[in-house]
């Protein structure tokens, strides 16, 4: 990265996880940190983007969260929404079911609040697993609390092994920026047991699984770059291309802002 130029580094945030350690790390145990899996932070790093590490907050941290959105989304030029936990099914209007398993619900609302106004000002956007999910309710979509719940579901979605192992195909709409990066059928791995039900009208869904599940969506809009993949293209980066080729779309298309 040292031949490159600083102009053409495009500052990206990713939203941490609170991780409660119970434990006598450093002593200090049962403290509360923020941080994030850090295949996510290479993947964009790889790609000649800067990572910016944004922390979960809300009143009870003293600030006003709106107020810190806008600030924070006006300082850098994209922003990615990472895997994790199940989503409060509150945020969604519907109760709560046997088959949910643990969500954060700090994190969460402030997603949902970086989500809506990153749109409102175009901020390129990309979405992973839960983060996929999550643009989905933000819009006014919805999700199955557990793959269960659908009747033709077959695939084991939550695969069993190392997390870069592939485990089944994916198909991309003709035509759909998804085709242009990665082609008109791959393969990706698969780590979830929720999936979109209701597709946002602001979203068209690009990419499906052999038994129909929503592998990825994007913008209606032409103007505005949003991607959000199913999959976890971020612990596919070291062995295959088509993942990488992901976030060098995202991290290109945000590097836009500042040439």
């Amino acid at each position: 990265m040292d031949n490159l130029k600083k102009e053409h580094q495009p500052i990206v945030g990713i939203v941490c996880k609170e991780i409660v350690i119970d434990n006598d790390i450093a002593h200090f145990p049962y403290a509360t940190y923020s941080g994030k899996n850090d295949r996510y932070i290479r993947s964009l790093y790889d790609n000649s983007a800067i990572p910016i590490l944004i922390p979960v907050i809300d009143e009870d941290d003293g600030v006003k969260p709106l107020e810190y959105a806008k600030s924070i989304l006006s300082k850098i030029d994209g922003i990615l929404f990472a895997g994790g936990g199940d989503i409060a099914p509150i945020l969604y209007s519907e109760p709560l079911t046997t088959n949910v398993g643990r969500f954060e619900e700090r994190r969460d609302y402030w997603e949902m609040l970086l989500i809506k106004e990153a749109i409102k000002i175009k901020l390129p956007i990309f979405g992973i697993c839960r983060g996929m999910q999550l643009i989905n309710i933000a819009l006014g979509g919805n999700i199955y609390q557990d793959l269960s719940d659908i009747k033709d579901c077959h695939l084991n979605h939550v695969q069993p092994n190392g997390r870069h192992i592939l485990t089944h195909a994916i198909k991309q709409e003709p035509g759909s920026m998804m085709e242009e990066i990665v082609g008109a059928q791959c393969w990706v791995n698969s780590f979830h047991h929720q999936a979109i039900k209701k597709l946002a009208d602001g979203l068209k869904a690009t990419s499906f699984s052999p038994d129909n599940i929503i592998e990825a969506v994007e913008s209606n809009d032409p103007n505005h770059f949003i991607l959000g993949v199913q999959f976890h293209p971020e612990m596919m980066t070291p062995k295959y291309d088509l993942a990488m080729k992901l976030f060098k779309t995202f991290a290109d298309v945000c590097a836009k802002k500042l040439i």
